[in-house]
């Protein structure tokens, strides 16, 4: 079992190493997703502001529906975070990162492969 696993891991490294450059492509339309996202935080942001502003002296107010809108700026500006820490790693650390990539499929695929060989085989009715 364990040779099958790492012939596979084998297989799935060779071509990401081959194709190094590709992963730096794809890190680059990362950051095309990110520019987009950006300005949909400041248009909501924006948005989220003038609500605000606008319910500040009605009656009621629903400010907090305001404060709710605004809270989702700070969220995808939370994940742009996350997502250009990656793509700086991955564009400064192309070797590593190709590296872990491919650790965690191959730990994708012998997980996949260990579960599926130790699922019971189902009876003649359908039951497992």
């Amino acid at each position: 079992m364990l040779p099958v696993i790492v012939s596979v891991g084998v297989l799935l490294l060779a071509p990401i190493a081959a194709s190094a450059e590709m992963l730096v492509e794809i890190v680059g339309l990362f950051n095309i997703f990110v520019g987009i996202m950006l300005a949909i935080a400041f248009i909501i942001y924006i948005a989220g502001m003038i609500t605000w502003a606008i319910r500040l002296g009605a009656w009621p107010s629903y400010r907090d529906e305001a404060i709710g809108i605004l809270q989702w700026p700070v969220a995808i500006l939370f994940v742009l975070i996350v997502i250009l820490g990656i793509v700086q790693l991955v564009e400064n650390h192309l070797r590593a990162a190709t590296f872990v990539l491919g650790v965690m499929i191959v730990i994708a695929v012998a997980w996949l492969v260990l579960s599926v060989a130790s699922s019971k085989p189902a009876d003649e009715d359908g039951h497992h």
